[in-house]
This record gives C-alpha cells, sequence and structure tokens, in this order.
C-alpha cells in the first residue's frame, strides 16, 4: 500500500468526506415546485438574503458548518455568513460548493446562489474548473456512467466512465495538473488517466494510481504478484522506476518511499537524500515519515516524533507522543492521554486543547475540532477560542445551540 495519499484526509466528525457528497440513504421525488412555492433551500436563503454578505475578500474562507441536520457556512469570526438552510453540502472548492436537494445534487457559490440546479444522481467538488458527475442511476452502482461538467454545468467529458470504485482514494477530486485518474471500463481494475478533453492519454495498466504533485504521479504495478511502486510524468513515462515498497506522493520536492526495508526521502530523480535511522522491527514509513509542508516534516524515533528541515537536519527533537504536518504556521501534536497541542516551527506549544480525537490542521485561521469531551464539535481560533460550537452527540438536540464561548488552553 501506499504510505499515504495526500487525498485520505482525515474526517472529522464536523464534517462530511471533504470533496464528495455521498448520495442520501433514502431518496426523495423531486420536488413540485411553481413560482408560489420554493424549494424549502431557496424559500430559507430567500427570507434571510440580507443576512448573506458578498466575499470581497478572496482571503475570507467559508467554512462549513452543519446544527439539526442542516448545512451553513461561517467566516473567520464565526459569523455565520450562509444561513444553514441545506440539506447536505460540502466544502467549497474551485468557488463552488456542492448541495443536496431532495436526493439530488447541484451547486452554490458562496453567495448561496444557485448556479447549477440540483439534477445529478451524485456529483464531486470542482477541480481545476470541472467536476465529476453521475447524472442518472443509482448514486455509485457498479452500471453508472461518470462524466465531468464544467461552472456552467454543460457536459463536457459524455458521461461513458464506469462508476465502479469512483469513491475511492483521491479519484473524486477529479482533475490534478490537467490529469484525471480513472478506472477504465475496458480493463477492470486498472487506472489510467485522461485530459480535459476525455481523451485516454495514459493506458489503463495501473492497479492503482494517485493524482499528480509536482508533475508526478505515484502508481503501483503489479510483478510476479509483488507490489512496486514508482513515478510517471503526464506523458506516462517513467520518472522514477517501481521499485519501492511503499512511497507517498512528493511534497516539497521531496516523497517518502520504503527500500530494503529501510524508509528514507527521494527527490524528483529518484535519488535518496534523506536517511532516515533503522530501527531494529519492521518499519512502518507511514508512521515514520510524514509529508514535508512549510518547510518541514515530522518522523517517528525511538516512538516519539521530531522535526526535519529539507536538509534532514533535526529543527525540533523528539518529544511528542505524535506528530503532523504544518499548517498556518502550526502543527498538531500529541502531548498526552486525550491531551494534543499546537506547536510553532520552534517546537514551542502554542495551544493546549482535550479532545477525545486528534484535532484538525489550521487553515485560514481555523481548527476543526472533532469532539471535545464534552461531546461538542465545532472550529477554535488561533488564540483557544471555539468560534463555533455545534450540538454534542445527544439522541435529541439542544433547545438552544451551544454559544461559541468556550476556549481552550493558550500556552504563555
Amino acid at each position: 500500500m501506499p504510505i499515504r495519499s495526500r487525498a485520505c484526509a482525515i474526517a472529522l466528525a464536523l464534517l462530511i468526506p471533504n470533496g464528495v457528497v455521498a448520495a442520501a440513504q433514502t431518496q426523495h421525488p423531486e420536488s413540485k415546485t411553481s413560482a408560489r412555492q420554493l424549494p424549502a433551500d431557496e424559500a430559507c436563503i430567500a427570507s434571510r438574503r440580507a443576512e448573506i454578505k458578498p466575499v470581497s475578500d478572496p482571503d475570507n474562507e467559508l467554512f462549513r458548518v452543519i446544527e439539526r441536520g442542516k448545512t451553513g457556512y461561517i467566516d473567520q469570526k464565526g459569523n455565520i455568513r450562509i444561513p444553514l438552510c441545506f440539506e447536505e453540502a460540502s466544502e467549497f472548492s474551485d468557488d463552488l460548493a456542492v448541495f443536496r436537494r431532495d436526493g439530488k445534487w447541484g451547486y452554490i457559490d458562496a453567495s448561496a446562489n444557485v448556479v447549477i440546479q440540483p439534477r445529478f444522481s451524485l456529483a464531486h467538488v470542482f477541480h481545476e474548473g470541472l467536476a465529476r458527475v453521475q447524472p442518472t442511476g443509482k448514486p455509485l452502482d457498479k452500471e453508472a456512467k461518470w462524466g465531468f461538467i464544467d461552472k456552467t454545468g454543460k457536459m463536457v467529458i459524455a458521461p461513458t466512465i464506469n462508476g465502479e470504485d469512483a469513491y475511492s482514494g483521491d479519484y473524486f477530486l477529479g482533475f490534478h495538473e490537467g490529469r484525471a485518474a480513472i478506472k477504465s471500463p475496458r480493463f477492470p481494475g486498472l487506472f489510467g488517466f485522461i485530459d480535459k478533453r476525455g481523451n485516454q492519454v495514459i493506458p489503463a495498466k495501473f492497479p492503482f494510481a494517485d493524482v499528480f504533485y509536482e508533475g508526478l504521479a505515484l502508481v503501483r504495478t503489479e510483478d510476479q504478484g509483488k507490489s512496486l511502486w514508482g513515478y510517471i510524468d503526464t506523458e506516462g513515462k517513467w520518472a522514477i522506476p517501481p521499485r519501492f515498497e511503499s512511497a507517498s506522493p512528493f511534497s516539497e520536492h521531496l516523497a517518502a518511499i520504503k527500500l530494503d526495508g529501510r524508509c528514507d526521502y527521494i527527490d524528483h530523480s529518484g535519488a535518496v537524500v534523506i536517511q532516515i535511522p533503522p530501527v531494529p522491527a519492521p518499519e512502518d514509513c507511514d508512521d515514520r515519515a510524514g509529508d514535508f509542508s512549510e518547510g518541514l516534516a515530522h518522523r517517528r524515533v525511538g516512538g516519539l516524533s521530531e522535526f526535519i528541515n529539507h536538509t534532514g537536519n533535526v529543527v525540533i527533537p523528539p518529544k511528542f507522543h505524535e506528530g503532523s504536518i504544518f499548517s498556518d504556521g502550526l502543527a498538531v501534536v500529541r502531548t498526552g492521554v486525550n491531551t494534543w497541542g499546537y506547536i510553532d516551527k520552534t517546537g514551542k506549544v502554542v495551544l493546549q486543547v482535550q479532545t477525545i480525537f486528534r484535532p484538525g490542521d489550521f487553515h485560514h485561521g481555523l481548527a476543526a475540532l472533532g469532539s471535545k469531551l464534552d461531546g461538542s464539535i465545532g472550529y477554535m481560533d488561533k488564540t483557544g477560542v471555539w468560534v463555533w460550537v455545534t450540538s454534542k452527540f445527544d439522541p435529541e438536540p439542544p433547545d438552544k445551540p451551544d454559544k461559541p464561548s468556550q476556549s481552550a488552553t493558550p500556552q504563555q
């Protein structure tokens, strides 16, 4: 298996899986509406349209929130920017979000305008101007056909791609660097790549194929029952021939690999440029070597996590039970039982939180926490203030939602 796929991000309890919207368990008939009867979500938005402020600053990110079965969006300060009017909706990607209405899926913009009416059995978020959709049929059915639409809703790649295993890995993310990994209907179980015109530019011959990062895609081959990993370029040529026992996508021009039982880092030429001290037991490189982000990567040594730079020098010594990538200048570390912290690039714990599950990484100033010890979920800012706290995991939601007045403990 690959060490990791950047697409297989941790799904927090606050969020439905990022980047893809799952089909409803029960399908509902299409709503019959007229000029006098708007769909429930549109009526809800129309009644609260005055509350929706246009997003003038492109850095002012919208964060999805879910309360009592309805989805909306807040800003970095916890203010509701799009009322919680939707049955279900995704995060924004390429300026649009997927939403569900009566079992069908469409797209809204950051002002809650419906830009593509809900008509798809299943829909994924936009990447590089295109989104993968299933126009008809039972969602995720093996016989389902998938195509790609543009932001006007026009089908630009005909729905002929078989839907089998379309929900796995990074494939729902669609296009990266002009290529999309798809499973071929002609060669079951094998992946290839198409371009934005739908042309098969890399033949389907890989049992596994990740998306492109930094001009290279991680792929797996099978040779006499043995799995080997390598990297291809956007033309499908071997940039780094398959010889690794496991491997990761490239990040900041480095990738963690396992070769001859060792976990090390390679560059784009395939040369080992950072060696990790071996351990006596068989190594799990997914745990031993993390992705580089903001100039640093975590690795485990003697059961503890340390952080190294691009030259392999240790800049934060091993003292944490778990580590993660740096994002927004901070990285999540586990400091004890149900105790987590956020460290800066000097290794100082600047924020301590108690939570059952691993906290989320910071993005645009907020981090999603999947569960506090009391069962709450929400978003926290870098001062430790919860700017949004949603209902606890109770059978019945409370009469009034929790107020965002709780905070974590900033470290002095």
